[in-house]
């Protein structure tokens, strides 16, 4: 089920020639996903396998504020990053553990889980359109990524006007894609990576805009409001919202101006 467009490193087993190949997190038995201890970037595919039934664990690296100001990333950047870089040396979070095969940044990530799960298009036609929504939704998030990142004082100065404007631009965008293709889902019948990312990019703008006193993002785009409720009300999911390591984690880390 791997995709045949990913190249991935597999690190060899420790020789004379490679003494830094070392075994991988993971007990090989099911997927191992690394990401800070938020939701971000690592929802959505904590979403896709709980659907699809694949076995996954989730390891959440913390980070600790620190007396006098500033933040510790030690368990990450201290502890297991420079170990994995000898595997793979572009690794950073997240990451993916599948036996003896370490991916990591998020969109060959999120190609490859969407292969094991299934969901990365039925056919041609599907792929591609998974493949042009899947980058919309990655720029909406860049976008507030740019916004709770920033300085402060432009996130003050700007936070309405990105709702208003520079976010409800993207759904617009997502809902007159759904009106022109005429499907329930992004690219086709049922759901795909891309819609998971974009129901966690509607959920957590939903909640920004509530938490501001503003209007749901939702009531603009009836089809995409239909997505999140039909993905919200999935069985398989049931466990997942009330999960204090899942939907209730931060959405962002402690240094966002938006939790």
């Amino acid at each position: 089920l791997r995709n045949p467009h990913l190249r991935i490193l597999t690190p060899r087993s420790p020789t004379q020639e490679n003494p830094q190949a070392m075994p991988l997190p993971g007990d090989g038995q099911k997927l191992t996903l690394a990401y800070w201890s938020i939701r971000g970037l690592a929802a959505p595919v904590r979403m896709m396998c709980m659907v699809a039934g694949v076995p996954l664990e989730f390891k959440a690296y913390p980070l600790h504020e620190k007396e006098g100001g500033g933040y510790d990333g030690s368990a990450w950047f201290g502890e297991d990053k420079p170990s994995l870089a000898k595997i793979n040396p572009l690794i950073n979070l997240p990451y993916l553990v599948d036996g003896n095969t370490l991916i990591t940044q998020s969109q060959p990530v999120f190609n490859y889980v969407a292969s094991k799960c299934k969901m990365a298009g039925k056919t041609p036609d599907e792929e591609l359109k998974v493949a042009q929504t899947l980058a919309q939704v990655y720029d909406l998030r860049n976008a507030l990524i740019d916004l709770c990142y920033g300085p402060m004082e432009d996130f003050d100065a700007k936070w309405e006007s990105y709702l208003e404007t520079r976010a409800q631009s993207h759904f617009s965008k997502l809902e007159a894609w759904l009106e022109v293709m005429g499907t329930p889902y992004l690219a086709g019948s049922s759901p795909t990576v891309a819609d998971f990312h974009c129901w966690e990019m509607v959920d957590v703008h939903d909640i920004f805009a509530k938490s501001k006193g503003k209007p749901s993002v939702l009531d603009k785009c009836p089809k995409l409001a239909t997505i999140h409720a039909s993905i919200k009300a999935m069985p398989q999911l049931a466990s997942y919202w009330d999960d204090e390591e899942g939907y209730k984690l931060k959405i962002n880390n402690k240094m966002a101006h938006f939790k």
